[in-house]
Order: C-alpha cells, then sequence, then structure tokens
C-alpha cells in the first residue's frame, strides 16, 4: 500500500569530526528487544525511548498521544538500500512543532525544527525521524535520489545492510550531541538507527545524521560551484557506545555532475 505522503531523506557528511565526547546516557529501558506498539500511547513512550528528546518526556503520555500520534503508512522513495524494507509499512508517527531539542543543543542547531518520528506499528522498530525548521524546503538543494545515494555509497564501501534487531544503546538525542558541529545553523536533521557495513568489516548499528544547511557546514576552500556540496553532512555514531564512526558528505545531489565520481548526471 502506498500513501499520498512523500517522505524525503538524505544522508551526507565530509571530513573526520575530531570532537570532545559528551556523557552518553545509556538506554536500558529499551534493552528488552522490540514489541508491536498497540496505542498512540504506547507509540510515544516508544519514540521518547529511541529519541531521547527532553520534550517528549514532559509530555503527559495519556493527554498528548492523541493529538500528536497518529497511525499512518510511510511512503518512502530516498533512502538508500533499506528502500524495500520501509516503503509501504504501516507506522507510528509522533509530530512536535517547534520541538527545542535543550538548551545545550539549541545554541548548535539554533533553528527550532518540527520533528517527526516514525515507528514501525507491529515491530515497534525505530525507522527514520525528521527535524526541519520551518520553510526550510524552500531554501535548501534537493535532496539525492536512491540512485545517487546509493552510488555514492557504494564508490565509498559503504551499505545500509538492514534494520537493526535491537534497540540502540544510546539515544539519538545523545548521538546529536555528539555529531554537533560547533558554530553551525542547520535547518534541517535527518535521522536513522540501521546496521552499517563499510569495506570489509560487519554490520554494525548505528546512528546516521545527516544535517543540511544553507550555509556551508562542511568542506572549507570548495569551488563556488560546489559550496552546496559543504552545505550537507553525514555523520554515522556508534549506536552501542556513543562514539563518532566518521562524517563524510556523501550522498548529495548531481546538481552538477560527479564530484568525486565517474560520470556525469
Amino acid at each position: 500500500m502506498k500513501c499520498g505522503r512523500l517522505l524525503t531523506m538524505s544522508g551526507q557528511v565530509l571530513l573526520l569530526l575530531m570532537l570532545a565526547k559528551p556523557a552518553i546516557c545509556q538506554v536500558d529501558s529499551l534493552n528488552q528487544g522490540f514489541q508491536q506498539i498497540q496505542n498512540k500511547e504506547q507509540a510515544l513512550e516508544r519514540a521518547y525511548r529511541f529519541t531521547g528528546f527532553p520534550t517528549l518526556d514532559s509530555l503527559s503520555r495519556a493527554e498528548k498521544a492523541p493529538d500528536i500520534v497518529t497511525s499512518t503508512v510511510i511512503c518512502d522513495t530516498l533512502t538508500p538500500f533499506l528502500h524495500d524494507q520501509i516503503d509501504g509499512r504501516a507506522v507510528w508517527r509522533t509530530s512536535v512543532k517547534q520541538m527545542p531539542l535543550a538548551s545545550s543543543l539549541e545554541s548548535r542547531y539554533d533553528y527550532r525544527k518540527d520533528w517527526e518520528i516514525f515507528i514501525d506499528s507491529t515491530t515497534g522498530q525505530f525507522l527514520m525521524a525528521v527535524g526541519k525548521a520551518p520553510g526550510s524546503d524552500t531554501l535548501l538543494t534537493r535532496l539525492p535520489t536512491i540512485e545517487e545515494a546509493e552510488a555514492q555509497l557504494a564508490y565509498a564501501s559503504e551499505e545500509y545492510a538492514s534494520l537493526p534487531a535491537e534497540p540502540p544503546g544510546v539515544s539519538l538525542f545523545d548521538a546529536l550531541e555528539t555529531a554537533h558541529r560547533p558554530h553551525t545553523s542547520v535547518h534541517q536533521i535527518f535521522a536513522w538507527y540501521t546496521m552499517n557495513a563499510r569495506r570489509e568489516s560487519p554490520p554494525k548499528a548505528v546512528w546516521i545524521i545527516y544535517m543540511r544547511s544553507t550555509s556551508v557546514i562542511c568542506g572549507i576552500g570548495l569551488p563556488e560551484e560546489d559550496r552546496y556540496v559543504g552545505m550537507n553532512m553525514r555523520t554515522l555514531i556508534d549506536a552501542q557506545t556513543g562514539e563518532l564512526m566518521y562524517s563524510m558528505n556523501r550522498p548529495f545531489p548531481l546538481l552538477k555532475g560527479g564530484f568525486g565520481l565517474d560520470g556525469d548526471e
């Protein structure tokens, strides 16, 4: 079944960030395996347990869940490698308008965003979270297509292998704290929890955090015609330890041709 809602997403990043590692809050209450979500209140609880967003914790589950949680079918046209596993799934969608993350994160991601968190209704798995500053879609370049993303990630010997069978050890909130870029205003954040395979290493559970901005996030010295590449960053965080693994700008939309790949659009 397909729905009339288009979920766009992408991933991009650049140079390895050597950042101080913050204290990590372990998500102990999640480490009991996934369970089917029976109602909106459970969906809101699960959204908090995965994300760790303080605003969701402060909400009264019984009072707020009917207003911000909806049952729907997810339409995903842009997730590389896992599109067929995600598209068409029945999900619980938690929507929060103008949600701040926390005082420490607001200074780094200082555009308050409208967040949507998608949890699989049957398996209870986290599928994705999307945070967008209002009006940001009109300011930014388009997201990469599935074909563009898969080609660029394969070029870097990387693949999203599967959706994890076990919950993460750290929350999305802590992963965002680790992935921050100081003094950078980020207009959009896309996040996935996947099993990531790179080169010959076995798949590992990671948080993938893709940040988009109208200013250069990373990539000082890029030619003017390629500045849009540096306006996107994709960072991978070990979902069990909370450690930063690496950052790069792939994938990005091929607006002007290859940029590090053979061939043009």
